[in-house]
């Protein structure tokens, strides 16, 4: 199953920590962050740690930065840089695919989202962003209200980035602060 991590602001960045996830989901990696002008930049389609790590570090993501991990096992819509997380909240396929994008909110997903179908281009969770999530807007998504009906709808986790932070749906586990 994929793992998202989340690097909380004011704890360390743990290369060590983020290796071992990488080899054990290597089929694909990403990750989003605030910018200085606090929107979210997110960057995906990495296959080898060292590029990944390369990427991380040129972004100067420091121990007071936010950052959402996502690390792919693929079940959905095959071994492609486009099919990595996180994803933009948006329909727009070409966004949804980008490998480096602003967007006000990312998404991450773990697990198998029921009844998305089979798309050889698309993964489950491509189409859940893009088919229902989107066209509820970002107020919907990012209101903590609705990630009952979003975790049950998806049965599966979802970590949700915004200007206002990092919000999960389903049951994560914390271990030294991520």
């Amino acid at each position: 199953m994929c793992i998202i991590a989340i690097k909380p602001a004011g704890v360390k960045m743990n290369f060590k920590r983020l290796e071992i996830m990488f080899n054990n989901n290597a089929d694909g990696a990403g990750f989003a962050f605030h910018t200085a002008t606090n929107d979210i930049h997110i960057s995906k389609g990495y296959f080898k740690f060292q590029n990944f790590r390369r990427a991380v570090k040129k972004t100067g993501i420091k121990k007071r930065h936010e950052v959402m991990f996502h690390f792919r096992i693929a079940t959905h819509g095959g071994v492609r840089r486009d099919n990595c997380h996180p994803f933009p909240l948006t329909s727009n396929a070409e966004s949804l695919q980008s490998h480096h994008i602003n967007t006000d909110v990312a998404i991450a997903h773990n697990g198998v989202i029921p009844m998305m179908g089979i798309e050889k281009k698309f993964s489950d969770t491509m189409i859940y962003i893009r088919d229902y999530l989107a066209p509820l807007g970002k107020d919907f998504v990012t209101n903590p209200a609705a990630h009952p009906i979003i975790g049950h709808s998806a049965e599966s986790k979802l970590a949700i980035m915004s200007s206002s932070g990092i919000q999960t749906i389903g049951k994560f586990i914390e271990s030294d602060g991520w």
